[in-house]
């Protein structure tokens, strides 16, 4: 029997350069867990006979693989756009050793001509078109060099995952999959890549049966932090309402927690909110992406920065017991430097307790970068800074570096311990509810564990205040949702004073150290601007 080995790579051994890892959840539970596993291994392993091929999946986000002692007849690698460096040195060591590899995912998609470089063979599109072709002709001797899900007809269906490839103990949550696709053309956005437009939707009963299968694999927790949540990775759950509704309606039989994310007109609906928190829902995120109506406009979000329909769609959230999370874009070209006070001021008087910050990032295959790259301002190279913590761009009304570091500057403002008690505070004094009753004394105790556990290394002793202050609030609600907030503390916390300084940022990411253009002013050496001083002047 033939060997498949499906490889997910880590986006950069570089820790500095990976800031969304975690090492505190692991000093605290030990061992090594991800956040989530991708989706995309169990749908090549479910279109893979099971009596033909052994398929064996390998988790970069977990343990990085020794390509030398990896024994295989293929190895599939898929490939976003931050991992693709790492993708490519896999690939050619495996390929020297004598074994073919194939390259896929939303990269590749994007750059075929570089990635069918690296590769024996590659494939743009869904994989569900294209695996079964493929495997019959590898298996005939005779695979072709490149596949494309445009040649082959369209998939109405989605296929049942294959979960038991999955450790499912390496994960704090597991992805589940209703819909796929979206119809909206944000200009940044590289979704219309690996979904398309196309909205498509899975019956319940396979979404529920899916899960299901997925409680058969987990080990039940004895006081929650054990067994993983589950996600909702689709673009946007909640396009196509009635059968938004059904979802919801049979959710309510499982009795799991789950997070997802979607609009925020959404959220601002009293009813759906209200049975998305009865069927389980502990965690909705949001893409405010811009507070700007002139970078909504130009990124063609069909809405405006309306901050009185945020405020309710925030309070909507907190009245009905599902922590809010939103995501925000600095550098579009209508930014200047006030847009960071601006977005730190706004998640903290909105109590956003999950405030995820992105420096704008031009993804192969979007419209954003095809038009920056007319206008000459992209800058950045090699695909492992593409992780949106990093400045690629030359911006319209700021340096690169001021950009760079006044993300750092909002980021560390609001991920930290004070910024996020803030904002739990707020969460906690509208409950408890009826669903989600105040932690129980094991929970709390299980917080003073963790802290004890951190005793020992002082680097994470903010995070030790931080659970035994957790431990003694009276209204405290949410034991997973608060664990999630010990992540985002822990990505502010990667903020160094070195991360502010452009020469070192630059030498530890092997580029030039000179000046990036001619409004470059920022000197080697000087320390972060702040936001409020620049806009006072």
């Amino acid at each position: 029997m033939r060997t498949i080995v499906y490889i997910n790579p880590r986006p950069s051994i570089d820790r500095r350069n990976n800031p969304y890892s975690s090492g505190i959840i692991n000093k605290i539970i030990g061992g090594k867990r991800a956040a989530i596993v991708t989706l995309s291994p169990m749908i090549i392993g479910a279109l893979t006979p099971r009596d033909e091929y052994n398929f064996v999946f390998l988790d970069e986000t977990i343990d990085l693989v020794d390509p030398t002692t990896v024994q295989a007849d293929l190895v599939a690698i898929t490939t976003l756009t931050v991992s693709a460096d790492r993708a490519y040195q896999l690939s050619a060591d495996f390929r020297a050793r004598g074994i073919p590899v194939v390259l896929g995912g939303v990269h590749v998609t994007a750059c075929p001509e570089e990635a069918a470089q690296h590769a024996d063979t590659i494939f743009t599109g869904m994989g569900e078109y294209t695996w079964p072709a493929f495997l019959e002709d590898w298996k005939n001797g005779v695979p072709k060099p490149r596949y494309d899900a445009a040649d082959y007809p369209l998939v109405d269906f989605f296929v049942t995952p294959r979960t038991d490839i999955i450790d499912t103990s390496n994960y704090l949550a597991l992805p589940v999959m209703a819909t796929r696709g979206c119809p909206y053309n944000c200009d940044f956005c590289c979704i219309p890549l690996s979904s398309g437009h196309k909205y498509l939707t899975k019956p319940v009963e396979d979404v529920m049966s899916e899960i299901r299968a997925w409680e058969a694999c987990v080990k039940p927790g004895r006081i929650g932090a054990e067994k993983p949540d589950y996600l909702f990775v689709d673009d946007n759950l909640y396009i196509k309402h009635d059968y938004t509704r059904q979802l919801i309606e049979a959710m309510k039989e499982l009795h799991v927690t789950w997070y997802g994310q979607g609009s925020i007109h959404t959220a601002a609906d009293d009813e759906v909110i209200k049975l998305i928190s009865e069927s389980g829902c502990r965690a909705y995120s949001m893409g405010f992406e811009s507070l700007n109506d002139e970078n909504l406009a130009k990124m063609q979000k069909a809405r405006k920065a309306d901050v009185a329909v945020y405020q309710k769609a925030l309070d909507n959230l907190r009245k009905h017991g599902i922590m809010p999370s939103g995501y925000f874009i600095v550098g579009f070209d209508g930014d200047d430097a006030t847009v960071f006070e601006k977005t730190v001021d706004f998640v903290r008087e909105n109590g956003v307790v999950q405030a995820v910050l992105s420096v704008l990032t031009p993804y192969p295959g979007t419209e954003l970068r095809e038009r920056l790259v007319r206008e000459g301002r992209i800058w950045g190279t090699g695909w492992q800074l593409y992780n949106n913590w990093n400045t690629v761009i030359n911006p319209l009304h700021m340096t690169s570096d001021e950009l760079e570091a006044g993300f750092h500057w909002a980021v560390k403002q609001n991920n930290s311990p004070k910024a996020i008690k803030a904002a739990l505070r707020k969460f906690f004094a509208e409950g408890p509810w009826p669903a989600k009753p105040r932690l129980r004394f094991i929970e709390r105790l299980a917080f003073i564990y963790f802290a004890l556990m951190m005793l020992p290394h002082p680097s994470v002793w903010p995070f030790a205040r931080f659970c035994v202050w957790v431990a003694f609030q009276r209204n405290a609600v949410d034991f997973r949702g608060i664990i999630s907030t010990l992540l985002t503390m822990e990505i502010g916390s990667r903020i160094k004073d070195d991360y502010y300084n452009p020469a070192e940022r630059r030498r530890q990411r092997g580029l030039p150290l000179g000046d990036v253009n001619q409004l470059d002013t920022v000197r080697p050496g000087t320390p972060l601007p702040d936001p409020k001083v620049k806009a006072a002047a």
